[in-house]
């Protein structure tokens, strides 16, 4: 069946939806069925011949024997091969050929190139000077997902394989945690096998990941059963080993360092398990020392990527604290997509809720009807009060909400317990008939099923990955900024959106992880704004717009139409190679320069109006780059004047600059002036930067745009910014480390200490 997707279905695509594009009005089932039949190779139709005859083999042999039945309740390895047969199909898509690029792909798969072509070329992984004028892409932003993606990816050589490869392992992972919580709480095998089931493959998972793109999440949704295995075990068992609880603490750390806001609200929604189980009399009150010291250890696991998080926060993107956390009822449009079948893209902005599956709600359903029935089909005393307190799980995960949350993950949790508790009854009343675990599993892949078959990925963007790596080359310096074509109008990209072009070393005016980047990021976003409404309205850059670009280093305007590249033929530009059409702002420098500083307040928030009073006050030269004055926040110095860098005397009365080399994580500028001045780099200042002029460290000084301003003397000078570590980081990571240690040490002194007794 999934041989299907990779070779009927996926390369089907291609020419249906040409030819519908194509055709004028909706087409017809009957024009649609016609597409099919044309496109349809003998290959194609020998595939799909040999899978319609596997499917009536399989009925037939559940049918004659209950053989598919017999494997399901099984206690041997045909319970497995049927489980993770199962698993594969509802994550197949993943392996679909092709760039993936719905929701944040593009931001994640950018990443993890940036982190391999780090470790290739010995730079640092944390920082990126491609995207928003520099930034730093630090160890807080979810390294327990990307290293791993990044070391599968030295191995395949391809950051969106290795994706797909992670992600593939992961939802894999996160049905066999299901099975693994389920029957810790006490679920036969059978009804655990469909709590997992459920877990992964209802479509909520999947579009949460493939169609949203939140690739962060996808481990979080694998540890979450996992931590409340853990959990559990501490509340509930006599005497809880040291195991168990280093298992909660490393599965909390796992979820805060993955993703902290999802981890901060799991740790919310395990403070109110843990309420629920002591209230109800199911948990022990003398564990909660024992949960309490876990969640220490939790957070100073976590130090290292928790307190630089922290304090990083206070400089880059500012998060309005109303929009991480906020209570509300869910809306009848969450409810409609929750509970009506789709199996396709449900919506857009935060809200992650997607079909659950019918069948999988009304076992869930028919499990809490059971939980209200003091007699009748037996229900334990301790399996009711556990479907109680996930009920109240689940109905928690509706009413809180978060801009990075996706409660959907803690919904689709609560939803798998109950099921397959409502699955256990089903199976203990019709347990006479020998069919009933294949039927109930057919029910499940009826409903579900379908929606696991996306060929999202797409091969057919050979051009636009040309234009990237065209970018990627030495000789083609300076920023892009990239923008779309709709409806035959230019749309810059803004916002924290990364584009296939991104997946190449090449710098960009905007880029992902919007929420990493500093105050420049601000002129990065207004240089886009402006550039759209100017090629909208004129057909080409007014003069704010060229000189923001000119100061940002923006040398080329591109446009990406889905599998092409080129501006709409109405917009005066030039064909420069697989970029298309094309505009090259007129910008004779690469930094500014001025003999003068003048110390300002930090005036106004609002980008375009620092703009006009910073122009207002530098009268900056467009032919050479050179200022009145720079304004900055802080009193300084130009440099003590001194040798030149090398022999060659410096011209009289000007100012040029030899060299602007830019990768990852380095910025060198080589320049020449005759006096003592200030240079303004158009590079996003950060408090870790560690700058240099010819090999001596220099204080830099950020300017009211954000950008840095390093002083320097007379001659010729070699500037270099780098990044270094601020000091969250080195106490995060001493304080991880230790803890790390401390905790090995105890566990190691525990199991000598058992194996003497």
């Amino acid at each position: 069946m999934a041989c299907v997707t990779y070779v009927v279905l996926d390369p089907l695509k291609y020419p249906i939806v040409a030819a519908l594009q194509r055709k004028v009005g909706a087409p017809g089932l009957s024009d649609v069925v016609a597409l099919v039949l044309n496109q349809l190779s003998i290959g194609m139709l020998v595939l799909l011949l040999v899978a319609g005859l596997l499917v009536c083999a399989v009925i037939l042999v559940e049918w004659r024997t209950a053989g598919l039945s017999r494997a399901i309740v099984s206690t041997g390895s045909a319970r497995w091969i049927v489980f993770l047969a199962a698993l594969f199909w509802f994550g197949h898509a993943y392996l679909v050929p092709g760039h993936l690029l719905m929701g944040d792909f593009g931001n994640h798969i950018a990443l993890v190139a940036l982190r391999l072509r780090a470790l290739r070329g010995g730079l640092d992984p944390y920082w990126n000077n491609f995207q928003f004028l520099g930034q730093p892409v630090p160890e807080f932003y979810s390294p327990t997902t990307f290293w791993p993606i990044t070391l599968i990816g030295l191995t395949v050589h391809d950051p969106t394989l290795a994706t797909k490869i992670f992600l593939l392992l992961v939802h894999i992972g996160s049905g066999l945690a299901a099975y693994a919580l389920a029957r810790e709480y006490g679920l036969r095998r059978v009804s655990a096998w469909f709590s997992g089931l459920i877990y992964a493959g209802s479509f909520a998972h999947l579009h949460l990941i493939l169609y949203r793109g939140t690739v962060p999440n996808a481990l979080s949704v694998a540890i979450l059963p996992l931590t409340f295995l853990f959990l559990h075990q501490c509340l509930t068992r006599d005497r809880p080993g040291l195991g168990t609880t280093l298992g909660l603490a490393v599965m909390s750390a796992c979820l805060l360092m993955n993703y902290a806001p999802f981890g901060v609200v799991a740790g919310l929604f395990m403070a109110t398990y843990v309420a629920a189980m002591l209230l109800s009399g199911a948990a022990r009150w003398q564990h909660l020392l024992r949960l309490a010291g876990a969640a220490v250890a939790a957070v100073a696991l976590s130090a290292w990527v928790l307190l630089p998080a922290m304090l990083a926060s206070r400089e880059n993107a500012a998060i309005a604290v109303d929009h991480v956390l906020y209570l509300g009822l869910p809306s009848a449009e969450v409810l409609n997509h929750l509970f009506v079948w789709r199996a396709w893209r449900t919506n857009y902005g935060h809200d992650s809720s997607a079909y659950l599956g019918i069948v999988a709600v009304a076992l869930a359903g028919f499990g809490l009807w059971l939980a209200t029935k003091r007699a009748g089909i037996g229900m334990p005393p301790g399996q009711r009060r556990l479907t109680w307190v996930m009920a109240l799980l689940g109905l928690l995960s509706l009413v809180i909400h978060g801009d990075f949350l996706r409660g959907i993950i803690f919904t689709l949790l609560s939803l798998a317990i109950l099921a397959g508790i409502g699955a256990e009854a089903v199976l203990a009343r019709f347990a006479a008939y020998r069919s009933v675990p294949a039927l109930l599993a057919g029910l499940l892949l009826l409903d579900l099923g379908p929606t696991a078959i996306q060929p999202l990925a797409r091969t057919d963007l050979s051009q636009v990955d040309a234009a990237g790596a065209y970018l990627a080359q030495p000789e083609q310096a300076g920023r892009t900024l990239e923008g779309t074509v709709d409806n035959g109008r230019f749309e810059a990209s803004v916002g924290g959106g990364a584009g296939l072009l991104q997946l190449y070393p090449a710098e960009f005016v905007v880029g992902g992880y919007l929420q990493l980047a500093g105050p420049a990021q601000n002129f990065a976003e207004l240089a886009a704004e402006l550039v759209e409404a100017d090629l909208r309205s004129h057909k080409e850059l007014g003069s704010e717009a060229t000189s923001l670009l000119c100061q940002l280093r923006v040398r080329r305007i591109v446009a990406v139409n889905r599998t092409s590249m080129g501006l709409p033929p109405d917009i005066p530009a030039r064909e420069d190679g697989p970029l298309g059409r094309v505009i090259t702002p007129a910008c004779p420098y690469d930094v500014v320069f001025s003999a003068t500083a003048a110390v300002v307040g930090h005036g106004a928030a609002d980008a375009r109006a620092v703009l006009e009073r910073a122009a207002a006050r530098m009268r900056l030269a467009p032919a050479s780059g050179v200022a009145d004055c720079l304004l900055v926040s802080d009193p300084i110095q130009p440099a003590a004047s001194g040798r030149a860098h090398d022999d060659a005397a410096p011209a009289v009365g000007r100012f040029a600059v030899s060299r602007y080399q830019v990768n990852s994580d380095r910025v060198r500028v080589a320049l020449v002036s005759d006096r003592p001045g200030f240079v303004r780099l158009p590079q996003g200042w950060y408090r870790q930067q560690i700058v240099s002029v010819n090999g001596n460290r220099r204080r830099s000084f950020p300017d009211v745009m954000g950008l840095i301003v390093v002083p320097v003397a007379a001659g010729s000078s070699v500037i270099e910014v780098s990044p270094g570590v601020t000091p969250g980081q080195t106490v995060g990571r001493a304080l991880s480390l230790a803890t790390a240690l401390a905790l090995a040490a105890a566990f190691v002194l525990r199991r000598r200490a058992s194996h003497a007794v």
